[in-house]
């Protein structure tokens, strides 16, 4: 293991590489796709499609444990994503841009995964206990400057290369770049990871050790109510995510906003993670006060009434210049932040007592995130079956909470 001084040169980097792929294609696809006019109920089901890879990752994960090092497997799947995502930029420029650029995602996906569970395996295994401890906050601030550049600088660059040229050109210049970071990211990983003492396969059998915690994961006191309360919490914010940006893009006339390309970028690409990341802190500190039991149901209530705000924008329709619209992009990340906090609070109470900690763990956050990605891929349809009325699924956004909130009436927390 390696002190502090040794994580400065690579724990950095590290992160910001984990950050841009996963959300260059979790959240920006959607606003590339609304902006190359692709219909919503198509991108809206395939980007979720894509996204499975990051939902299944336990199901592969003993076989990254077994086969080669974790280094290794940075090395590889970092190598892979760069190339991958100079591709995608190229693939903008071509008539064939749809299909290419989603098979080019799901190779990112599947990449992308696998280097999350090498990198954080390599996390624990090159850092001693109290240097991991030191650098858990700084990881995860990394990670939001990769979400900054991946939702908020791509964006914008396109939008203003897309100016003076067109769409596609703004979003292959805009990607290209992302793809060039990624190698500058690898290249100073490749210098900053020192090589550690580490099996080059595991001898036990990862796969028995998935299935047993699964069968423990679903078995815990209270585990119907918890199993419910994962699979619906964020039923309306999975159609908020895949929406929204299409909302905020989409004309006046289409029951948009107009907002451009630069724009969506700053305001929910930036000011939106910003708010994001503020709302995680102060869910932090609230649980840490009071407890999570105490805490969680004005958590939960903090989460889901912003969403109203993207109701009153699609009945009110400011104009695109409107600082209403940063308020309301704002507070509906705050208030996620802070929602998403409790969330992962009671995934931590629940699996606190189980016999495999982190295999249960990673589970529930598998199934957090399908419970994400399931009803993102009918967003789409529900839209054109509201006759493309971005109020409408808004407001059915809003209806969707109360699912979610009726599981948690019945959650036993410790």
């Amino acid at each position: 293991m390696t002190d502090k001084t040794s994580g400065w040169r690579w724990v950095p980097s590290l992160y910001v590489f984990q950050g841009i792929p996963s959300c260059l294609v979790m959240t920006t696809s959607s606003l590339i796709y609304a902006d190359m006019d692709v219909p919503i109920a198509s991108f809206a089901f395939w980007t979720s499609v894509v996204c499975l890879p990051w939902s299944l990752k336990p199901l592969w994960a003993p076989f990254v444990e077994r086969y080669a090092t974790k280094l290794g497997w940075v090395r590889v799947t970092q190598i892979v994503l760069a190339v991958a995502i100079l591709l995608l930029g190229l693939a903008m420029l071509t008539e064939s841009f749809y299909p290419l650029s989603l098979g080019l995602m799901l190779i990112i996906a599947f990449a992308s995964a696998s280097h999350d569970i090498a990198c954080d395996g390599y996390y624990m295994m090159a850092l001693d206990e109290r240097a991991q401890s030191f650098f858990v906050g700084i990881r995860s601030t990394f990670y939001r400057i990769a979400m900054v550049i991946a939702t908020g600088l791509v964006p914008y660059i396109a939008g203003s290369v897309a100016s003076h040229y067109n769409a596609p050109t703004g979003w292959a210049v805009s990607i290209g770049i992302a793809g060039l970071t990624l190698m500058l990211m690898a290249v100073l990983c490749r210098i900053g990871m020192p090589r550690i003492d580490e099996p080059q396969g595991r001898q036990d059998d990862g796969l028995k050790v998935f299935w047993r915690a699964l069968r423990s994961f679903f078995s815990h006191e209270g585990g119907v109510a918890a199993v419910a309360f994962f699979v619906l919490y964020r039923l309306g914010e999975a159609i908020i995510t895949k929406t929204v940006l299409p909302f905020l893009k989409a004309s006046p006339a289409d029951g948009g906003l107009g907002v451009s390309v630069e724009q969506c970028g700053i305001t929910y690409g930036t000011f939106g993670v910003l708010s994001l990341v503020a709302g995680g802190v102060l869910g932090g500190i609230i649980a840490s006060r009071i407890g999570t039991r105490r805490a969680l149901w004005p958590m939960i209530l903090m989460m889901n009434a912003p969403n109203v705000a993207y109701v009153a924008l699609a009945y009110f329709a400011p104009s695109a210049d409107s600082h209403w619209i940063d308020a309301a992009v704002m507070t509906e990340q705050f208030g996620y932040g802070i929602g998403f906090t409790a969330y992962m609070l009671v995934m931590l109470r629940y699996v606190a007592d189980a016999e495999y900690k982190a295999a249960e763990y990673a589970i529930g956050t598998s199934l957090m995130s399908l419970s994400l990605i399931l009803p993102g891929m009918a967003a789409g349809v529900l839209l054109e079956w509201l006759d493309g009325s971005f109020a409408g699924i808004f407001t059915l956004a809003c209806v969707m909470t109360i699912p979610g909130m009726v599981a948690a009436a019945f959650l036993k927390i410790k």
